[in-house]
């Protein structure tokens, strides 16, 4: 480390506080206008204009230890965990809520560098974030948050490492772009296949197509769950119980589930057990519409309606049907908060096929083979954006260690 540094602890050079209480800011006090209530997005999608909730001005006074001003730093405490933004110039006045941490930098140390040396991956893991037995993450004691060791430079020093940070940074965001438009292209070149091969509406001057309702063609089966406190249900993993995690998102067949069942499920009846080449739509909740192709025998939750293998037709063309459809599977669920898709309206979907079955499997064989491509495309995009992720925390890291400049 150079020796313009110092280590020294982070409320050695900020002033820290914690949101107020979930009770003091009940909705019964908001007001439409006056002084703003900052609250964990705006922590999260680094934008202060978002939000909607307003208090008054004796509330305002009442509140003022929890006031943000410019250069004050927000941080998310609850749920998404770390995610810091810098107030800017003329903010609207307020406070924070309760999920939030407001820091305040002291005239030691830039607002922006205390904010990415607080969003290194190394700060994050060991200072910021406690992991629970359930993978939950959850934020570390104020006590240990206070008295994470910060190496500081000079101010001077500072920013010459910030003026090397952006150029960096501005570096690998252009390439960051250039992947997300490359990646959005081959989703596009799917989308376009599947306008392309798969009609809309029956074609008019084409009596080798036929619409037919989906229930009239492909018995559709919607998945049970055993009864957990039956032990017998779950005492060995012998057959994949889907749900819709297991859905995949670049693979079109499903071997392996998260949760297995024993046999025993399907030798008294409790669930029923699906042959190869079943076709499973989820029909709840956001993921509703994704689908999947059984290459083994399985079974599947509630959120999952399967079609039965039909001989006279290609499974895979439904698949690739289904994926076509999904924007009209979400208009046809229920509009409760929760969008579901039940047996009957799965049953009335309309269905668009060649009467030919070769010419089903000509389709979904041209569609699996472009999917392919596409997704493996896709996933090296994936890498690439990981390495620049890591590339990103290397650079912070050298900064931090006084070896970047």
């Amino acid at each position: 480390m150079k020796k313009n540094f110092k280590t020294i602890k982070l409320n050695e050079v900020a002033d820290l506080k914690r949101g107020p209480f979930g009770g003091a800011l009940k909705k019964s006090i908001f007001v439409p206008d006056g002084y703003k209530v900052y609250e964990q997005k705006n922590a999260i999608y680094d934008d202060f204009r978002l939000g909607s909730y307003y208090i008054n001005s004796e509330k305002f006074q009442e509140m003022k230890a929890f006031e943000v001003i410019p250069n004050d730093i927000i941080m998310s405490c609850s749920g998404t965990i770390g995610k810091l933004s810098i107030a800017p110039k003329g903010v609207k006045s307020g406070i924070i809520n309760q999920a939030l941490l407001r820091i305040r930098p002291s005239e030691k140390v830039y607002s922006e560098f205390l904010k990415l040396y607080l969003e290194s991956e190394y700060v994050q893991k060991r200072y910021l974030l406690q992991t629970s037995g359930t993978a939950m993450q959850n934020l570390k004691p104020m006590k240990v948050i206070r008295e994470i060791p910060i190496n500081l430079p000079d101010l001077e020093t500072q920013s010459e490492i910030l003026s090397k940070i952006k150029e960096c940074f501005t570096l690998l965001d252009k390439s960051e772009a250039k992947l997300k438009q490359a990646e959005d292209k081959l989703n596009k070149v799917m989308d376009s296949a599947l306008e392309r091969l798969i009609p809309h509406t029956l074609p008019e001057e084409d009596d080798r197509w036929e619409i037919k309702s989906l229930g009239d063609i492909f018995q559709v089966y919607t998945g049970k769950t055993p009864q957990t406190k039956e032990k017998l249900y779950y005492t060995n993993q012998d057959i994949p119980f889907v749900g819709p995690s297991d859905l995949p998102d670049s693979e079109i067949v499903i071997t392996k589930a998260n949760k297995y069942i024993d046999k025993y499920a399907i030798e008294t009846g409790v669930v029923r057990l699906l042959p190869e080449d079943t076709v499973l739509l989820c029909c709840i909740g956001a993921t509703i519409g994704k689908v999947g192709i059984a290459e083994v025998e399985l079974t599947t939750n509630q959120q999952i309606n399967s079609f039965i293998p039909n001989p006279k037709f290609d499974m895979k063309y439904l698949y690739f049907y289904l994926r076509k459809i999904r924007s009209l599977i979400t208009t046809e669920s229920s509009s409760t908060t929760l969008p579901i898709l039940n047996k009957s309206k799965t049953e009335n979907l309309p269905f668009i096929y060649p009467q030919d079955i070769s010419r089903q499997k000509a389709i979904s064989k041209k569609l699996e083979k472009l999917k392919t491509y596409s997704d493996e495309s896709i996933r090296r995009i994936q890498e690439q954006k990981a390495f620049i992720k890591s590339l990103r925390q290397s650079i912070l890291k050298k900064a931090f260690e006084g070896k970047l400049i």
